[in-house]
């Protein structure tokens, strides 16, 4: 009996935190990313292409920049002289 009244006020508590978590909690749908910025009008698809080459190409000059300096380095580092290679 007083096993009963225990598993029922239990029962009634965990439905009151789950209701007011209801209310109160906000949820969102899933898989759905809210926009952190509103788009911009005249941003297009050749806009898009402008800078996913511009940052492209700059991966691409970093990367010649640090095989310059490696060479540079083994150059400079060897025993041998530029002059005599």
């Amino acid at each position: 009996m007083a096993s009963d009244d225990s598993e029922e006020n239990a029962r009634r508590i965990t439905e009151s935190i789950n209701e007011a978590a209801e209310r109160c909690i906000p949820q969102s749908k899933a898989g759905h990313k809210p926009m952190k910025h509103t788009p911009l009008p005249y941003w297009n698809e050749h806009c898009k292409t402008a800078v996913y080459s511009y940052a492209r190409n700059r991966a691409r000059n970093k990367l010649n920049k640090k095989e310059q300096m490696k060479t540079l380095k083994i150059i400079k580092g060897s025993k041998v002289s530029p002059k005599k290679l």
